[in-house]
């Protein structure tokens, strides 16, 4: 049976006048993985911030396990488009940084696994500008689940990244996910990616927005993208895209 972890009901956000968002409830469910597609500037990034707390809704509430959400908390950790690692710290460094409370040792022992689970063994004392981007991401990534949320919102954070690198990328997310089971919420633009990862996918209109349709992905894992299962669910998903792009 899902257990609920947020809730959110009739937030709506505006912003100088202008309203982004319309009305919008939402669940998210423990240990699930549901993506968040939308028009260009539909009020992706603003549903994070409302849902984190890193930001107040003009109506509605958020709820987590039944608490309002009123500012932002360890229990809610964010991955960005552009990762903020500290220049001067390395890699370890970096993902240790927020646990270092836990004491030398345990700070230390959980930093250095999840560096091996993002695949950056070897590169301990590298330094972000000695790094790509693709492991810029995977560092930051694996300093959110150091921290042990609850759950990890995403903000399209594979989005600047190339091609192969992209690809990579959402194979060792779902590794990480799979075996951790922290809830995510992850925004992006792109509809494999979503399918590839999702267990349901969540389509916005323009602003103001609102929540158009919901979509169950119940494909076995690990995914072919080129089933043609996954090839339709993806070509429904377009044109609901696009009749959100014209409402």
């Amino acid at each position: 049976m899902e257990q609920e972890l947020i809730r959110c009901s009739g937030l709506s956000k505006s912003f100088a006048g202008k309203p982004v968002l319309g009305d919008i409830s939402v669940t998210l469910n423990e240990s699930e993985f549901v993506s968040v597609l939308g028009p260009g500037k539909c009020g992706k990034t603003t549903l994070i911030k409302l849902l984190s707390g890193l930001e107040m809704p003009d109506t509605g509430e958020v709820l987590m396990r039944g608490e309002k959400v009123t500012a932002p908390s360890p229990e809610r950790g964010v991955v960005y488009q552009n990762t903020m690692l500290f220049n001067w710290l390395s890699v370890l460094g970096n993902v240790r940084y927020p646990i270092k409370k836990l004491g030398r040792q345990e700070s230390l022992a959980r930093a250095k696994k999840y560096i091996d689970l993002m695949g950056l063994s070897g590169f301990e004392k590298a330094y972000p500008s000695q790094l790509s981007g693709g492991m810029k991401q995977r560092c930051g990534i694996a300093r959110i689940y150091a921290m042990r949320p609850q759950i990890i919102f995403m903000d399209e954070p594979f989005s600047q990244l190339d091609a192969q690198t992209r690809y990579l990328m959402q194979l060792e997310l779902e590794k990480i996910y799979l075996g951790e089971g922290q809830t995510v919420l992850f925004v992006s633009n792109n509809i494999e990616e979503a399918v590839y990862l999702s267990d349901r996918i969540l389509v916005m209109s323009a602003q103001p927005s609102h929540i158009i349709r919901e979509f169950r992905v119940s494909l076995p894992r690990p995914r072919d993208y080129m089933s043609s299962e996954f090839v339709a669910l993806r070509a429904e998903i377009e044109s609901c895209l696009s009749e959100a792009e014209n409402e």
